[in-house]
């Protein structure tokens, strides 16, 4: 592909990313609105909505192929439209197309610079990198869990039993201690496994229940 149909590419590609850009900036400008007026509210709440923002921000690419566009009356995002993506010129029809002979050569040459195409290379490239990221953690955190040990203290258990039941999970995470982790965590969607440091055991009986509720709760929301 020439560079002319990368420019082109990069125009229509960047033209899609404005309008998902506007699009997630008023849903989380208004998602920020009610999480502000329930700040009173319990922690769970707050986090059921940025959860749903969450999932309303990877379908936005979907409503902006199928939702009508926004309409704006704002000068500066028309005057932003313009500048970035400005519309080719048309030829008139039936007209007579004169040649024109220049009998000096262009000081520079009039082409702008492919700024959108570098842009979207950018964009892409950075988008491809936290993706990878992303996927080098969780299989690292999957790893982790694997080499982990189980707790097999039947007083543990008896703890950790009667906290499931208060938490109304249904089903009861897997308890495990890790000598790579130095905070608990919890980590899994449909089956969690809670991990500990390995100076859990020193830890007096009050913390550790605080701790297990607390993970718990994490996997509740999950």
């Amino acid at each position: 592909m020439s560079i002319a149909g990368l420019e082109a590419v990069s125009r229509a590609f960047g033209a899609i990313l404005f309008g998902i850009v506007l699009r997630s900036t008023v849903f989380f400008l208004a998602s920020a609105v009610v999480v502000f007026f329930l700040r009173s509210r319990t922690a769970e709440i707050r986090h059921l909505i940025w959860r749903g923002v969450l999932c309303g921000l990877l379908f936005l690419p979907i409503l902006e192929f199928t939702a009508p566009p926004i309409r704006h009356t704002s000068p500066i995002l028309i005057k932003a439209e313009m500048t970035l993506f400005p519309q080719p010129p048309t030829s008139a029809k039936n007209e007579p197309v004169t040649a024109v002979v220049s009998s000096f050569k262009p000081l520079r040459d009039t082409r702008t610079f492919p700024w959108m195409l570098i842009a979207s290379t950018m964009y892409i490239f950075f988008t491809s990198t936290l993706l990878a990221r992303l996927a080098f953690s969780l299989s690292r955190l999957k790893q982790l869990v694997r080499q982990s040990e189980p707790i097999v203290d039947q007083d543990f258990q008896e703890l950790v039993y009667d906290i499931w039941l208060e938490s109304c999970l249904p089903l009861q995470p897997t308890i495990h201690v890790s000598a790579d982790v130095c905070v608990p965590l919890a980590a899994g969607l449909r089956k969690v496994s809670i991990l500990l440091p390995v100076s859990w055991r020193l830890w007096p009986r009050d913390k550790l229940r605080a701790v297990l509720v607390h993970e718990m709760a994490h996997a509740r929301r999950k």
